[in-house]
């Protein structure tokens, strides 16, 4: 037996025998004072005839009390122990028994910039949100107490009481490490973090509902040398937490790369070498019991399902568990299509999730009346969904509420057209023409602006390029939040120029413009403007669903059909009108470098790039990647197909890109391939993979791209 009380037991693992001598010593102090106390009393009515008594019948009472005190020892300020038994199996994570899939939002802890008391929002967190577990951001550096508004141990008491998981994360080093000695200096470092958690194991082991990461966002993106100093600092961390504080709770291990685990792989897969899960997780989880891990998504994820999907297969095949620790959907790049993915992907995996943040103080919100968007400024208290929401609200709510739609699938935007009342001042800057705004990736300098003050009469307009029906339009202005529109109107119309009476209309004061109508078939959507104030109207996102219950055809770019890419043996590129470097490296990449080739300026409609595959071959569908690029995939492109490289016909295909683009057509028997840009960007177009696959096994396909 160890000096703490402890027995080792296998590879270093702790098997508690009583408690460390650390929480023995109070509590036989506070024995022996309980029993001095009623001796003393208890002379003034002790019998003549009583025996005097021995040491070993003080100690037969003494020894009882002790342990009756331990017993009714709990978790600082808790009325009783939670019930919940957490552990890990495989790559569950299970409570009592049964598979438990995280809900989760951080917090403000004691040294988070936030100045919100978290507290405050417990019933609106627990009971409203219907969140399970509150991700605690904290500095472990103490800090003046008159100036924090955030105290650990009542966040605990207050959520664990609800038995709601709190997961104590400290946020001192976000993309770096705690070090020895600290870097930059004055902040904490290792030996502080280690010193920390051993006394917070301590206090909360015996509280299953607490569960410890190890540190938020560690390491620095795009830089893989770091590897060593993550699984020093998490061996070093959770070895205090198992060994030294004897603590059994879930440990959580974030992804390095500042959390998000991709590096600078963009839409390509999640390199083995640059992610500490998939290299370090397997070596952690030999050794220490009760490991969980997680990593980010945010705009490096924005290459789709079939990235996020090969990662967690990837995560499982070690038989690892596994959940998103963060995730929301603006930064300095708009990463909606990271979050839409991530949810496509995670709810039938049973795959957890953690949404940043309750009271931001970034532009993640979860609700739109203001700059401040934090999750309580929701305009119901009865449980009902409210009407505030913001983009990302609006997926959390119904994500954790199981939310049955209340409307139907969103409508491919592909071959979508955008005009708008006004033209932008300057061609590709900051007010960028109305049609960038349908693209699936952008900054959050990408959107439209009226580049003047808010008049009835301004109007923004959708080409759906066919007919349609839908039931519901969603407009968001996202981090331009106050420039909403202050009153709207909505039409429809079939061929552009009859509009007939608005479908909708009102007032508006909220940054999110989320319509509901009766269903509706048209071509045009036309939103017209009806307010007046000196706020510019900005246009982020526009999004039409269609009616609910409505069947949409299948997506043909699905990563996961049994095709087979046609090998590229003696195939050639010609692309222009401008120089290229290294045009023909997409046709055989190498993955680990991550390399692209690229067309060296702003997009262009005519720019082109060539393919010749040196002799007819039959193909369905071309796809291409543009790798760590992720802003610089197509916006707009013609294919086109030739058997002598001089006359192309008409194009084969036309759309809009993406990270990953996949153009899928009747199947073609040709020699040259030609993808033709039909849109203006201020992006180059970036190209790190480029594909061509042979005919489907089941058939041609009636779906295009």
């Amino acid at each position: 037996m160890s000096k703490t009380g402890k027995i080792r037991f296998g590879r270093n693992h702790d098997l508690a025998l009583g408690v460390s001598m650390q929480r023995c010593v109070p509590l036989l102090t506070r024995s022996v004072a309980i029993l001095s106390a009623l001796r003393r009393r208890a002379t003034t009515v002790r019998s003549v005839c009583a025996p005097r008594r021995s040491p070993g019948l003080i100690l037969g009472f003494l020894l009882p009390l002790f342990a009756m005190l331990l017993a009714l020892q709990s978790s600082p300020g808790s009325a009783q122990r939670p019930a919940a038994i957490f552990s890990v199996s495989g790559s569950r994570i299970l409570k009592n028994g049964s598979e438990f899939v995280i809900h989760g939002v951080s917090v403000n802890g004691p040294g988070s910039p936030g100045k919100r008391p978290t507290v405050q929002d417990v019933d609106a967190i627990v009971n409203l949100w219907k969140f399970n577990l509150v991700r605690v951001g904290c500095s472990i550096k103490p800090r003046s107490a008159a100036k924090e508004v955030n105290d650990l141990d009542e966040i605990v008491r207050a959520f664990t009481a609800r038995g709601v998981v709190v997961l104590i994360d400290p946020r001192d080093h976000v993309g770096g490490y705690y070090q020895d000695p600290p870097k930059p200096a004055g902040t904490p470092a290792l030996a502080d973090l280690l010193t920390w958690y051993e006394a917070v194991g301590v206090r909360w082991r015996d509280n299953p509902l607490v569960w410890f990461e190890v540190m938020s966002g560690p390491g620095i993106r795009d830089d893989r040398r770091d590897m060593e100093i993550w699984r020093d600092t998490h061996e070093r961390v959770v070895d205090a937490l198992r060994n030294k504080a004897a603590a059994t709770n879930i440990i959580v291990c974030e992804g390095r790369g500042q959390g998000d685990e991709t590096s600078n792989n963009g839409a390509l897969p999640v390199s083995e070498a640059a992610s500490a899960i998939l290299t370090n997780g397997p070596i952690l989880s030999r050794k220490f019991p009760n490991l969980l891990y997680a990593f980010h998504i945010d705009e490096l994820w924005n290459g789709g399902a079939e990235k996020i999907d090969d990662f967690l297969d990837r995560i499982r095949e070690h038989g690892l568990p596994v959940f998103i620790s963060e995730y929301g959907n603006t930064r300095w790049a708009d990463s909606t299509p990271a979050v839409e993915a991530m949810l496509a992907v995670c709810r039938p995996r049973n795959v957890g999730r953690c949404v940043w943040n309750w009271a931001p103080t970034d532009s993640q919100h979860l609700c739109a009346p203001d700059n401040m968007g934090g999750g309580w400024q929701i305009d119901t208290l009865d449980g009902s969904k409210p009407s505030n929401l913001s983009w990302l609200g609006d997926r959390v709510w119904d994500d954790n509420h199981s939310r049955v739609p209340l409307h139907g699938a969103l409508l491919d935007r592909g071959s979508w057209t955008a005009t708008a009342f006004a033209s932008p001042s300057e061609q590709g800057g900051r007010y960028n023409q109305p049609d960038a705004i349908l693209s699936p990736y952008t900054t959050s300098e990408d959107y439209w602006s009226s580049n003047k003050a808010q008049e009835p009469g301004q109007w923004f307009q959708i080409d759906m390029g066919a007919k349609r029906t839908f039931s519901r339009l969603m407009v968001d202005t996202r981090a331009r939040y106050a420039d909403y529109p202050r009153g709207y109107e909505v039409y429809v119309s079939n061929d552009g120029l009859n509009w007939g009476s608005p479908i909708a209309k009102g007032k508006n004061d909220q940054s999110v413009l989320r319509l509901t109508f009766p269903n509706q078939s048209a071509r045009y959507i036309k939103l017209v403007q009806t307010g007046k104030t000196w706020h510019h109207w900005v246009v982020a996102n526009f999004e039409v669903y269609a009616p609910l219950g409505t069947t949409l055809s299948a997506s043909a770019k699905s990563a996961r059909e049994p095709d087979k890419a046609i090998e590229p043996r003696a195939w050639s590129v010609i692309a222009g009108p401008n120089r290229w470097y290294q045009a023909e490296l997409p046709l055989r990449p190498l993955r680990d470098e991550n390399q692209v080739t690229a067309n060296g300026r702003q997009q262009q409609p005519g720019d082109y790039y060539q393919v010749d595959m040196g002799e007819p071959q039959r193909f369905h569908k071309v796809v291409l990647n543009c790798g760590r690029s992720l802003s610089d995939y197509p916006r707009g492109y013609e294919l086109f197909v030739s058997s002598d490289g001089v006359d192309w016909g008409k194009p084969i295909a036309t759309g809009r890109g993406a990270p990953v683009t996949a153009i899928v057509f009747p199947t073609q028997t040709a020699r040259y391939l030609k993808l033709v840009l039909t849109r203006h960007t201020r992006n180059y177009w970036a190209i790190a993979e480029f594909r061509v696959y042979g005919p489907p096994p089941g058939g041609i396909p009636a779906a295009r791209r």
